[in-house]
């Protein structure tokens, strides 16, 4: 498997801009879903990309859920594979998940959703296996002092400490859903695949990230 691309080399290969006959770099792709019906909305771009020569990595939180003959279809493309879960490891995941998922709930319970109903009974579905004793709220201001006091609950679970002085350090408010691995951001990511696409350019840094923590210096770390 050839090594990643530079994130800007990467952006201009999947470009919609693109001609078919713009040479592009084969990359190897991860998209983590739900589960395999959200392929409704992702299967015609993992085609495109499979049909451009990368190799694309489905990755299920469910996998066995909604299993459509299209999701199907989509997964058994040439160039497309399936791979297990990537495994989440924060800190309290189940709680703060149970906690996000009970205060959506309650903020469709507000009349400006009442035209909204489908909505209403998405999030009802979520709220009966994880926040029941709400499915008996009905009254909007009742709900609304919940929204509140769940809100501040929220607030008080701990972040993680080095996403915080990341954030501090680089301010990375300029990149969507993703954090800046030319620069600092590189000492929040364990592998890229190519193990260290920095290494194409120079100094393989994740590598060296791992040995001055070993070493006790967190690179993260304000410096005074």
């Amino acid at each position: 498997m050839p090594t990643l691309p530079t994130t800007r080399r990467l952006r201009s290969s999947v470009s919609s801009s693109a001609s078919p006959e713009t040479p592009t770099i084969p990359m190897r792709l991860l998209f983590e879903l739900p589960e395999a019906g959200h392929l409704r909305m992702y299967g015609s771009t993992t085609s495109l990309l499979a049909e451009r020569g990368h190799e694309v990595l489905l990755s299920y939180d469910s996998p066995t859920k909604r299993r459509t003959d299209a999701a199907v279809a989509f997964e058994e493309l040439p160039g497309v594979a399936i791979v297990p879960p990537v495994p989440a490891r924060r800190r309290l995941r189940r709680s703060v998940e149970r906690l996000r998922i009970a205060i959506d709930y309650l903020r469709f319970l507000d009349p400006r959703f009442a035209d909204a109903p489908e909505l209403r009974r998405r999030m009802e579905k979520y709220a009966a296996r994880s926040a029941a004793p709400l499915l008996h709220v009905r009254a909007p201001r009742l709900a609304r002092a919940l929204v509140r006091a769940l809100l501040a609950v929220e607030r008080l679970v701990p972040s993680d400490s080095a996403i915080e002085q990341y954030l501090r350090r680089e301010q990375p408010y300029d990149c969507a859903v993703s954090v800046k691995a030319e620069a600092l951001g590189i000492a929040l990511v364990e592998s890229i695949r190519s193990e260290d696409p920095t290494a194409l350019i120079g100094l393989p840094l994740i590598a060296v990230v791992d040995l001055l923590r070993a070493a006790g210096l967190d690179v993260l770390a304000e410096r005074r």
